[in-house]
């Protein structure tokens, strides 16, 4: 997130170690700007009333997209055979076009790419191959492909 300091960037986790277990005391935090993992329901009460307070919901996927410039960008979603479409375009994508990133669902978050190319440790792939689950693509309003 850009905009934001270490302090003001805050994780709740119910399961897992985090700065905040409970939804109360994250509401109590106000935050602006809350990244759902995908999976979570956005029905939930606590993340409703965040979002009627003015929070921002967005996800790992649609910061991620924020950051695209002109990459091609291949969606595959569907309920059986993603990662094996997925790995198969990656690999063709690679042999002829040499710079590509494959993941989302599969592999590496497209966060990881997007941070990669900010932090200039690798350069922008041509093409860009996700696996899409539908949870991801739920809350993904800057997704934007070239084929789907």
């Amino acid at each position: 997130l850009t905009g934001y300091s270490k302090n003001q960037i805050k994780t709740f986790d119910t399961k897992a170690a985090a700065d905040f277990s409970k939804p109360e005391d994250l509401l109590s935090f106000q935050p602006k700007v809350l990244v759902v993992s995908p999976g979570i329901d956005l029905k939930t009460a606590w993340i409703e009333k965040l979002r009627h307070s003015g929070a921002q919901l967005t996800s790992e996927l649609d910061l991620a997209c924020q950051h695209l410039e002109n990459e091609k960008v291949i969606g595959i979603t569907g309920s059986m055979g993603k990662s094996t479409t997925t790995s198969l375009l990656a690999e063709a994508a690679k042999s002829i076009f040499g710079s590509t990133f494959a993941g989302g669902n599969l592999g590496f978050p497209l966060a990881d790419y997007v941070c990669a190319v900010l932090e200039n440790n690798r350069s922008r792939a041509e093409w860009i191959i996700l696996e899409l689950s539908s949870y991801q693509l739920e809350n993904c309003e800057h997704l934007t492909t070239d084929v789907s």
